[in-house]
């Protein structure tokens, strides 16, 4: 089983359209959870695997491409194990996030992560949360981030340069169903800190963050039945 495969693909297509990369004729959602699938066997891998799937455009010109078609590489090893909270966090203040048409999508640079990680182990802390350049709450360094305040949940919008999350969409699918309504937005960090629970996601899980700068949340995330489609 592949976790959030759809999603998965969604994301990784409209990636490619809005980079004009061509996406080759016999690739499809059926085609993609084979290749993956064939790879893990190959490998032996059993238990909890990482799969790091990456799409590139054929070498051809320099800032103007010559080409539209893409070359792939995939690479499958053992995942990590998954850390089920977040002890303390903090606010990032070395870098900020800007919406761009690419933002949303989970591209080759991470440099904003990379800077935002390294502030995190310069302040011993569990994580970071990044805020855009107009000072709204992003997200943290490798998860979506979201709040809980009664019976809303509230999640940045990607107006905030946040990354379209594939657990993110799949909860924003699912919570309403659930009862509760999930409101999409910019919002500053003292509307966050309001919050009764703060929790992020990315597609290993969720897992609640239990300290921002001092500021306690619970820790009990029995409220939420999330179900992989």
């Amino acid at each position: 089983h592949i976790s959030l495969l759809p999603y998965h693909w969604k994301r990784l297509s409209q990636g490619m359209k809005v980079l004009h990369l061509t996406i080759p004729k016999n690739w499809n959602l059926g085609w993609l959870e084979h290749v993956i699938m064939e790879l893990i066997e190959k490998n032996n891998l059993a238990g909890k695997t990482r799969i790091k799937f990456q799409v590139w455009r054929k070498y051809g010109g320099l800032y103007t491409p010559e080409l539209w078609d893409a070359d792939f590489f995939i690479r499958a090893f053992p995942a990590q194990p998954f850390t089920p909270e977040v002890k303390n966090a903090g606010f990032a203040e070395s870098i900020k996030l800007m919406e761009t048409p690419l933002s949303q999508f989970k591209t080759l640079n991470a440099l904003p992560y990379i800077r935002a990680g390294i502030e995190k182990t310069e302040k011993a802390l569990d994580d970071l949360i990044l805020l855009d350049v107009h000072d709204h709450v992003a997200e943290c360094i490798y998860r979506n981030l979201f709040w809980k305040k009664d019976h809303i949940i509230y999640t940045p919008a990607l107006e905030t340069g946040c990354v379209a999350g594939v657990m993110r969409e799949h909860l924003i699918n699912l919570l309403p169903a659930q009862g509760f309504t999930v409101k999409r937005g910019l919002f500053d960090r003292n509307h966050l800190l309001e919050a009764d629970q703060v929790f992020a996601t990315n597609v290993n899980g969720v897992c609640p963050i239990l300290q921002i700068e001092g500021k306690s949340f619970g820790a009990d995330m029995s409220w939420l039945n999330k179900r992989d489609p």
